[in-house]
């Protein structure tokens, strides 16, 4: 019968091992830049198949322009309409399209729907 602890330990040895191997390994570098690029290309070149459904239940359905302020306080109303045109048009995950959903509501919404007070909009 072996004890733990022992230098014949499978366990002491298998902990062992797995501690050396974290200290002498390097520190990990993420290289956020170029898949957040890579992610902006991509909507970029893939959003305009799909603006026109957006821009219907945007601007149309959920009458943004006039009910912006409540709409951003609460996006549920405008993630339950978008997540499903913008997951089902570019054929990506529902957790990746809430993510467009809320950045179109919040930083697009306004532009998108020529709302008044931007360039595209009335002054």
């Amino acid at each position: 019968m072996q004890v733990l602890g022992t230098d014949t330990s499978p366990t002491k040895t298998l902990f062992s091992d797995e501690l050396e191997a974290v200290q002498k390994r390097a520190p990990i570098q993420l290289e956020f830049r170029s898949t957040e690029q890579r992610g902006r290309s991509w909507l970029k070149e893939h959003i305009d198949s799909i603006k026109p459904q957006i821009k219907k239940t945007l601007c149309d359905d959920l009458n943004f322009c006039k009910n912006e302020e409540s709409i951003l306080k609460d996006l549920t109303v405008v993630l339950a309409a978008l997540v499903p045109v913008i997951a089902t048009g570019l054929g990506i995950p529902v957790a990746t399209a809430v993510t467009i959903g809320v950045l179109l509501a919040k930083y697009y919404g306004r532009v998108l729907c020529g709302c008044p007070g931007t360039s595209s909009g009335k002054k």
